[in-house]
């Protein structure tokens, strides 16, 4: 019998937070069974035309640069990116007038993490994934990835 050898808590963490913002979570199938169901849409097709100019609106800003917003809903974690590139992701979605129609409070959690990070990158490099690991940060990070790539991509 072999002796198990520990693994590192925060190579734990990284794997599970990549399943997780690549879909891989199975909440996929979830959506897609509501998504593809015959309930009435309880928003009026005026709502719905606002809703979806704003998400047009963010849309455009996040395709404008598709390399900084490849990543920008993903943690910022030191090592893995640099100061430079988070503050220029938090530029471009500064760019963004309206959050996503549905998504308010998820985007008011990620900026606050996003300029928690810009905060803390060089001198609390573990504080910035320790708060990724909170789950309103990983929540939000998660719907706007699906957000992002649902309906921008």
């Amino acid at each position: 019998m072999h002796a198990r050898r520990p693994v590192p808590a925060l190579a734990v963490f990284f794997a599970a937070a990549a399943i997780g913002l690549t879909g891989c979570s199975g909440s996929s199938a979830t959506n897609s069974a509501e998504s593809s169901s015959s309930a009435p849409n309880p928003q009026s097709s005026e709502t719905s035309k606002s809703a979806a100019g704003s998400d047009d609106a963010v849309c455009d800003v996040l395709t404008s640069d598709t390399a900084l917003s490849s990543t920008v809903f993903s943690p910022a974690i030191p090592g893995m990116t640099d100061l430079s590139r988070v503050e220029a992701q938090n530029a471009l979605l500064a760019q963004i007038e309206q959050p996503p129609a549905g998504l308010e409070a998820e985007w008011a959690t990620w900026m606050d993490y996003r300029e928690f990070a810009a905060a803390n990158f060089d001198s609390d490099p573990g504080a910035i994934v320790t708060k990724f690991g909170e789950p309103e940060v990983t929540g939000a990070s998660e719907k706007l990835v699906d957000f992002y790539t649902g309906t921008c991509l």
